[in-house]
């Protein structure tokens, strides 16, 4: 006989249940109740969590980023948007494409300056974005949102 309480699923795909099991010998325990558990008491529990046995089992909640992971992401999603579209003119990356401002070649040079224009843009952008966000004037956008936003290149 298995008892816990406070279900609540572990995701948004409702693949896992976190509950506290109360365990005969080891007492109240955290623990994750999957439907493929390699145990049978992890299957039992969550079959019986799904069930309602432990009560409704709560939606999930997912974390409250820090700053920190919030820049992260969106600077990441950022500079790989930057690279990407650099590739798209055969370009390593927009590092590639900027390094071809100095370029000899007269098509070269004119699109590596153009990206250095439009990386300036978008950083600048990105960088206004965040310090909106960090003083509330406006809330923490997607980073398809943020991309959808962001300058384009006006390519020569």
């Amino acid at each position: 006989m298995y008892t816990a309480h406070t279900p609540q699923w572990a995701d948004a795909a409702h693949t896992l249940i976190n509950l506290t099991w109360v365990h005969d010998t080891l007492g109240e325990i955290p623990f994750g109740a999957s439907p493929n558990d390699i145990e049978l008491h992890g299957r039992e529990l969550f079959a019986k969590a799904l069930a309602g046995d432990f009560g409704t089992v709560a939606e999930y909640v997912p974390p409250i980023k820090t700053p920190e992971q919030i820049k992260k992401e969106l600077t990441d999603a950022v500079q790989q948007h930057l690279d990407n579209t650099a590739k798209t003119r055969g370009y390593d990356g927009i590092l590639s494409l900027a390094s071809y401002a100095t370029s000899t070649n007269p098509t070269f040079s004119a699109e590596g300056q153009a990206g250095v224009v439009w990386r300036d843009a978008v950083w600048a952008y990105c960088y206004q974005v965040l310090a909106d966000v960090q003083t509330n004037n406006r809330p923490v956008p997607t980073a398809e949102a943020l991309i959808a936003e962001l300058p384009t290149i006006a390519w020569p």
